[in-house]
């Protein structure tokens, strides 16, 4: 069956390498023309050419908002800049008195870089164009890669991360939903489903709300982040007063500049980009939707949320559906909604009723998807290219539920690697595996599989050069198994236990510069000055 689905898929012809040297000439030139910007979509990572003057109507339109953000000064940016130098020294004694940081974790802190990170803008491809600007609407983003706060932000986000699966009513991803629902019972002939999106929900959360949800939701389970902290021998987590001192300092001093030409400090929500954003949204959400999650209302069969997307099955009218949610909505989050019926798309799934009453679902992909798979002849490692189609073809068998669609769309699917000069003999084997795997092992996440087989192997970061790798890879099994052999490690395993795990360090290569990296500082930073 599979060796006529192979033949079914053949390419007519087979395209080149990724680009030649005079596309990216082209490129380069197409990026240093000042009446556009070129840069990803928000979803589905197509590559957009977007009007310069319209970017920057709809950055305006989004940054004019004074409800949301408070113009600056480059004057009162520096003075900022130095206050918040020292609020990070007084955080820095405070958790290093208690005990949850040490002291070289705190000079790392405080010699962070204090310069304000940029904002910049992805368009929303799969939205109408607005009226009032004539331009797309787009989603806000902050580089915060350099922000004063981003190592604190990375330490709560760190500390909190055991906490999201934790949280009720929440999805993970497209597994956990998949897992929910495999477990519903056969439904009743009225059932049909819905989904509601809150409309921009980081930039809508208050303020108030957002620290209680976080902070409450910490509080009643810190004992899991203090065995998370004991099991990964690190130093305990602050308290929960501490806890909100810290975040709501991060909420508080979000400030970001446009191009280098004007700043703002954000007055409500949290940024894309702050590494803490999910954790906040997350409680957030389930503060407004627990009294549903703990007292659903007759006719709400299931509900499920992934940040700021709600699922369910109801067995109402549709017209019953807006006031379920009177407790969630208020002035600042508005829901939208879709009422699918006996169909729904929902992540990358496309989930539906049978008439019998069973829940089947397949892969769904998003009229903006633009994703594009390495070329086979790109210089990334073998390993890794082999891992692609087989990778790719798991989450299609994961996503439906039906193999006739898993058939279907796995001869799709080959046919994008063939144009991608991926060989026969790779993706013939992908496919043997992939037919092997049983679903039901492919609901379990990978980072469920993690936990429950998790080793404390090092990681070593390097860049990839072919002619190195079997050097490096041997050199470094050489060295670990001296280090295992060293007097002092031998005297602190017996003392604390096994701080290393036997296997050596896994390798994980660093990224190459892509093309779209180089899109990057233009529309963030602005054009050169001359």
């Amino acid at each position: 069956m599979w060796k006529a689905l192979c033949d079914l898929a053949k390419p007519s012809s087979e395209q080149g390498p990724n680009y030649q040297p005079e596309d990216l000439v082209a490129w380069k030139k197409l990026m240093k023309d000042k009446r556009w910007y070129v840069l990803q979509a928000d979803k589905g990572g197509k590559t957009v050419i977007w009007k310069r003057d319209h970017y920057l109507k709809e950055a305006l339109r989004q940054l004019q908002d004074t409800s949301t953000y408070e113009v600056l000064s480059r004057d009162e940016v520096v003075l900022r800049l130095k206050a918040l130098q020292i609020l990070k020294l007084k955080i820095c004694r405070l958790l290093v008195n208690l005990k949850c940081i040490n002291k070289a974790e705190s000079t790392r802190i405080l010699h962070q870089e204090t310069a304000p990170p940029a904002i910049y803008f992805l368009p929303k491809i799969h939205k109408e164009r607005r009226e009032d600007t004539g331009s797309l609407p787009a989603r806000p983003i902050i580089a915060a890669v350099g922000a004063p706060f981003k190592v604190l932000d990375e330490y709560l986000a760190g500390l909190t991360a055991c906490l999201l699966p934790f949280i009720p009513g929440s999805l993970q991803d497209t597994a956990a939903l998949l897992r929910d629902l495999a477990r519903l019972p056969r439904l009743p002939p009225e059932a049909k489903l819905f989904s509601a999106d809150v409309v921009s929900l980081y930039p809508s959360m208050d303020w108030v709300e957002t620290l209680d949800a976080a902070v409450e939701f910490y509080e009643e389970h810190i004992k899991i982040v203090s065995d998370f902290c004991s099991e990964k021998k690190i130093l305990p987590p602050p308290p929960p007063k501490e806890f909100r001192l810290v975040l709501s300092t991060l909420l508080e001093n979000n400030i970001f500049h446009l191009q280098d030409s004007s700043f703002y400090r954000q007055l409500k929500g949290t940024a894309m980009g702050c590494s803490m954003s999910v954790y906040m949204a997350n409680t957030f959400m389930y503060k407004k939707t627990r009294s549903l999650i703990e007292r659903p209302p007759v006719g709400l069969l299931y509900m499920g949320r992934y940040i700021d997307d709600i699922i369910a099955v109801w067995t109402g009218s549709n017209d019953d559906i807006p006031s379920l949610f009177d407790e969630v909505i208020d002035d600042n989050v508005k829901l939208t909604y879709v009422f699918g019926g006996k169909s729904v798309e929902a992540l990358d799934i496309r989930i539906s009723i049978e008439e019998n009453g069973e829940i089947s679902t397949c892969l769904y992909r998003k009229p903006t998807e633009g994703s594009q798979f390495v070329h086979w002849s790109s210089d990334h490692p073998v390993h890794l290219k082999r891992s692609i189609p087989y990778s790719q073809l798991l989450r299609i068998k994961r996503n439906c539920s039906k193999n006739e669609d898993f058939l279907i769309e796995a001869r799709a699917l080959l046919l994008k690697f063939r144009a991608r000069n991926y060989p026969e003999q790779v993706l013939n084997k992908a496919c043997e595996k992939a037919l092997a795997m049983d679903r039901k092992n492919l609901l379990i996440t990978g980072n469920m599989k993690i936990l429950e087989n998790e080793e404390q192997r090092l990681v070593v970061v390097l860049d990839y050069y072919q002619p190195l790798v079997k050097i490096l890879q041997e050199g470094i099994r050489e060295f670990y198994s001296n280090f295992q052999k060293f007097p002092l490690l031998n005297e602190l395993e017996h003392l604390f236990g096994p701080l290393f795990s036997e296997e050596p360090p896994m390798i994980a290569y660093r990224a190459g510069r892509s093309l779209g990296s180089m899109l990057g500082p233009i529309f963030k930073k602005g054009p050169p000055r001359t």
